[in-house]
């Protein structure tokens, strides 16, 4: 059931899992208990679940293997729980998903590398800023980006930040709610991820990490004329990188 996409997948899941502990705890027959690839399989369908409650169970989960054996808790497993949050689209999803990365990076800090974070553990928590309601996201999102840049810099491959990260901090710009400062704020931040991108060669560019550019500036800049100027230069760039598709000319001629 974890990997069927259905609906209601988690809680087929759950009621197998949870008859196996109850026969087990009835007749103590050691092949009815289930070990830590079950609660894992289950915390997978949470993650895939896109349900409100996704986020609380999967960590759930993750605590219940810990106790269970410590040692198999791992990047993968710390992973999926984080897109659990993203998924749920809570408003203090982002904050939740930061809080399990705090948690991989202590265990890192402690010699478990099986927990380390990776880019997509690093791009899943800013997901999770990006379609909150936190205003704050732009700022989070950057934040978290630019540690990423950072320590990629410094010579840690496994944070390389790819253009769907990027792309992800972009769509926090993009879709903030705040006042004017606030807007004017997510335009400056979009403008300095644009520019950590093209300086440091991090990866190609996508048509949709333009769009979602343009998103920023339809959606952030006030003025007219500003806008109109923001989107002419966006659009060159896109023309030079050979990205222009049909998603771009539709969204130029709304």
């Amino acid at each position: 059931w974890s990997k069927s996409g259905s609906p209601n997948a988690p809680d087929r899941a759950q009621a197998i899992l949870e008859r196996a502990e109850k026969e087990y705890r009835e007749t103590g027959d050691e092949q009815l208990k289930p070990d830590t690839v079950c609660y894992g399989s289950l915390l997978s369908a949470w993650a895939s679940s896109r349900r409100k409650e996704g986020g609380e169970r999967a960590t759930a989960l993750l605590e219940k293997i810990k106790n269970i054996d410590e040692s198999c808790l791992s990047t993968v497993l710390f992973t999926n729980a984080i897109v659990a949050h993203w998924r749920s689209r809570k408003r203090d999803a982002g904050e939740k998903a930061e809080e399990l990365l705090h948690a991989m990076k202590r265990r890192t800090l402690a010699g478990d590398l099986k927990c380390k974070p990776d880019t997509i553990a690093y791009t899943s928590v800013i997901q999770a800023f990006a379609t909150s309601s936190d205003p704050r996201k732009p700022r989070k999102a950057w934040a978290l980006l630019k540690e990423m840049c950072a320590g990629y810099l410094e010579g840690d491959l496994d944070i390389k930040p790819n253009v769907i990260t990027f792309t992800a901090v972009l769509n926090a710009c993009a879709f903030v709610r705040g006042s004017e400062q606030d807007r004017k704020d997510s335009v400056r931040i979009a403008l300095m991820v644009l520019k950590e991108f093209n300086d440091n060669g991090y990866d190609q560019p996508s048509s949709i990490m333009y769009r979602t550019l343009f998103n920023v500036f339809a959606r952030q800049v006030s003025d007219q004329q500003e806008r109109a100027k923001f989107i002419a230069a966006t659009f060159q760039r896109c023309c030079e990188a050979g990205q222009v598709d049909n998603s771009i000319i539709e969204f130029l001629q709304e």
